[in-house]
């Protein structure tokens, strides 16, 4: 007889492909995120326009030194880190924690540049500037006090605007400090530059260090909220 061998067949090799399953964001987190966005987009616009205008005071003068850009900074970094955290549902946890801390840091700064600034705002408010002087050229003045005291003498550079009356109720000392009035503003076209426009950008830098500060804290309540909503991935 005839040996009748039977071949199976070879089994086929099947690929496997891993599909990754499409991320499904629940309704609830869709809602959280959408607030968290809109506010952070808020900050990020505040922070853009305060940063302009505490540079523009900032640099006005070139012994002043009001002016707070520094915690729009922090701040505007802190909701870059909050829109890319959000953006990257549901691996996004480490970049809104990033920016809970730099926002963190930026609120102690806006609270601290919105004293700065509103402090030399006054100063420059209560300052009589029919009394002051400019002086285009640097030198030294008298700052004559009454006919029985000596002039007080104040030396002054280019392009200065000073307020004799301001150095004599100072005793003739020229002290730089928050708690105390400027006698003079230096790198200034005139008067009117620091009782107009300076006046006016510290005054506006305040104002957006206070709405900055609390757009944060409305930031740091929506993003922790939102974080809390995300799970880790197995």
């Amino acid at each position: 007889m005839q040996d009748i061998s039977v071949r199976r067949p070879l089994p086929q090799l099947r690929r496997q492909i891993q599909i990754e399953p499409e991320v499904i964001v629940p309704k609830p987190v869709i809602n959280k995120r959408s607030r968290a966005y809109i506010c952070s987009l808020t900050q990020l616009t505040i922070s853009i326009m305060g940063f302009a205008i505490g540079l523009a005071a900032y640099t006005t003068t070139d012994n002043i030194r009001a002016g707070s850009f520094w915690p729009h900074i922090a701040m505007g970094l802190a909701t870059i880190l909050f829109i890319v955290g959000l953006s990257s549902y549901p691996k996004g946890k480490a970049w809104l924690i990033g920016g809970l801390v730099l926002n963190a840091l930026g609120l102690i700064m806006a609270f601290i540049g919105g004293i700065v600034d509103g402090v030399e705002a006054g100063h420059v408010a209560t300052t009589d500037f029919n009394q002051c002087a400019y002086a285009l050229q640097g030198g030294t003045t008298f700052c004559q006090q009454t006919q029985l005291i000596s002039s007080c003498k104040l030396t002054i550079k280019a392009d200065t605007c000073f307020c004799c009356y301001v150095h004599r109720k100072q005793k003739c000392e020229k002290t730089v400090s928050l708690a105390t009035q400027s006698s003079e503003y230096q790198g200034v076209k005139s008067c009117g530059e620091i009782e107009g426009r300076f006046q006016s950008l510290l005054w506006a830098s305040m104002i957006l260090c206070i709405i900055n500060f609390m757009i944060g804290i409305a930031s740091m309540i929506l993003i922790s909220y939102y974080k809390s909503s995300l799970q880790v991935r197995k």
